[in-house]
């Protein structure tokens, strides 16, 4: 239409003058200058319906609008809304001081600053408060009102966040926010993702880790990591521990306080405590809402099936139909397996205790209270997650989901289901997730005793071409052969360990790699293995190699060179007589040196 009324004004221009017909020259003026101002128009509104349209998409992959720090609602951003009336400010109470407040307020300053690390990330278990301690330590940044936080819901929203990057936030200094680090590192976000993000920014990476992510993931007892990926990531950032608090900063709390509030506090945490923690823990261990009013067995099967599905490292929510399939093995006799009793138990395990905390909530699905997860896994009488959990974690196709589910099944000891987790994970995730998965699918069949799974499994990992997992694999697998006969096996597996540039496996498969050469009569290329390996990053590694090119140059007859090995060996750590017992011979010293 709008190029029709220009192609008008332009013939109209045109007959103008040749016929002196001023007013149609005017007229032919003004309808393009109409048309123009319909064409600015019309670009503004397509700018602004992109606009809209790319706000309404951030908004689905955030879980605030990305703003300035003070604007943002801590509860949006995975701060639990406190149920209490002990300190003013409602659900949002009255933050309490923490002795790391000025370290983690320091490391996001250092880090904004670009200095390393810049991932920082609260360690500690649940209901302790890394939440609301992290944000706080960031409100009270310098420079806080030039920061604007950036949550995104998920591992996907944060890969789209990176593949097509609003505009207002290249244009901003975004803080990417990542609360539960856990269930990010299931959904597939590696180091890597990170990086990219700090790349792209030039900003930190903010974190909490060994809360509710924990609890869904099914971290088992004296596990600190969930995952090696979640190790390496660990590893990259600033780390700082959180704990319940202490007596010193219990001592901060409002005088009205009364003293058995101060017991309670005290007993759970505050944190755990402003959440309602006790009373969580009375209603499901009384199987009452409320004094007086009747049991709920099946709301009690409810909570107990949702939490067996987090301890069996699902992350995501259990869906209604397999809840409703997992609590049929969890009902006491005497409890009708209908779907009548099933909804009446979901009612009362959603019904909130206080303000709007429940044993269970609604999430797509159903999540049992991290609290709570925490507290049925950390019972005398507790026990492991039962097998139909285990085949309802296993039923799914997420290669993250299926890792986790694997880890947990591995700290669990239940091999067959780690085997069937591991084998899911290998097969679709991402070279990150397969490496690792492929490795640890080697180990449980090696527990069951199965040597060709055991050796396709590791093979399966060096293919991956994951930098860690797969120089393991290659030195595992040499060894695997070795034990087996197949020497040429194990040395070409040995030598591709060495080959992979990862120091760690490299050095330690150097030293299996020389054993082997000696055996072949290299004595050479064993003498090059155990000198490589003499530099290893592990202390016992490099004692070993030291021990074995001794005992090689002694053989040799360098006997001045075996005692200098020796001596370097036990410098290395260990005294000499744990040297001597741990090689099982004693180096001769040469005539004049000393002992």
């Amino acid at each position: 239409m709008l190029v029709a009324v220009l192609g008008v004004a332009a013939a109209a221009a045109a007959l103008a003058n040749p016929l002196g017909l001023r007013w149609l020259f005017v007229v032919a003026l003004a309808v393009a200058l109409l048309g123009a101002i319909a064409r600015v128009l019309i670009v503004i509104q397509q700018e602004r319906v992109a606009g809209v349209r790319e706000t309404v998409a951030l908004k689905r992959r955030l879980r605030v609008p990305e703003t300035v720090i003070s604007e943002v609602n801590p509860q949006r951003v995975g701060i639990d809304p406190a149920a209490q009336s002990v300190l003013p400010g409602g659900s949002i109470p009255q933050y309490v001081p923490r002795l790391v407040d000025e370290t983690i307020r320091r490391a996001i300053e250092d880090a904004v600053d670009g200095s390393d690390p810049w991932i920082i990330v609260v360690s500690g278990p649940s209901k302790v408060g890394k939440s609301r301690t992290l944000f706080e330590a960031l409100q009270s940044c310098l420079l806080h009102e030039k920061l604007c936080l950036v949550a995104p819901v998920d591992g996907d929203a944060l890969r789209s966040l990176l593949d097509d990057p609003p505009v207002r936030l290249r244009e901003s200094k975004p803080i990417l926010w990542l609360d539960d680090l856990e269930p990010f590192v299931a959904q597939g976000v590696t180091l890597d993702t990170l990086h990219e993000w700090h790349e792209a920014t030039g900003m930190p990476v903010l974190a909490t880790y060994g809360g509710k992510g924990s609890e869904r993931v099914g971290e088992s007892p004296g596990m600190r990591e969930l995952t090696e990926l979640t190790r390496t990531l660990l590893q990259h950032a600033r780390e700082i521990l959180l704990d319940a608090t202490t007596s010193s900063e219990l001592a901060r709390l409002p005088s009205a306080v009364s003293p058995g509030v101060r017991s309670e506090i005290a007993r759970h945490g505050l944190a755990a405590y402003l959440v309602a923690a006790p009373a969580l823990e009375r209603k499901l261990a009384t199987r009452r809402h409320g004094p007086g009013d009747p049991e709920s067995v099946g709301g009690a099967a409810v909570v107990y099936a949702a939490v067996d599905w987090s301890l069996c490292g699902r992350t995501d929510a259990i869906p209604a139909e397999t809840l409703r399939r997992l609590w049929s093995a969890y009902i006491e006799d005497g409890i009708a397996d209908t779907d009548g009793a099933f909804e009446e138990g979901v009612e009362w395990a959603l019904r909130p205790v206080a303000g709007s905390i429940a044993l269970l909530r609604r999430a797509g699905g159903y999540v049992a209270y991290d609290y709570i997860v925490s507290f049925v896994r950390g019972r005398p009488d507790a026990v492991d997650p039962r097998d139909e959990a285990w085949a309802c974690a296993t039923d799914t196709l997420d290669p993250g989901q299926a890792f986790a589910v694997g880890v947990s099944a591995w700290a669990y000891d239940r091999v067959r289901y780690a085997i069937t987790a591991f084998e899911i994970a290998r097969s679709g995730g991402t070279r990150e997730v397969a490496g690792r998965a492929s490795f640890n699918l080697a180990l449980a069949h090696r527990r069951r005793g199965e040597v060709a799974e055991t050796a396709e499994a590791y093979r399966g990992a060096v293919r991956s071409g994951h930098p860690d997992a797969g120089p393991r694999a290659a030195a595992a697998l040499g060894v695997l052969l070795q034990q087996q006969g197949d020497l040429e096996g194990a040395r070409e597996a040995f030598q591709t360990a060495v080959d992979s540039g990862n120091l760690e496996a490299s050095t330690t498969a150097a030293v299996s790699l020389g054993v082997l050469l000696e055996l072949q009569g290299d004595l050479r290329a064993a003498r090059r293995s155990y000198e490589y390996a003499s530099d290893a990053p592990d202390q016992d590694v490099r004692a070993v190699a030291l021990l074995q090119l001794s005992a090689l140059l002694e053989r040799e007859g360098d006997h001045v060179g075996a005692q200098r090995a020796y001596r370097d060996a036990v410098a290395t750590g260990p005294d000499e007589t744990e040297v001597t017992a741990r090689a099982g011979w004693r180096v001769r010293p040469s005539a004049g040196s000393a002992s």
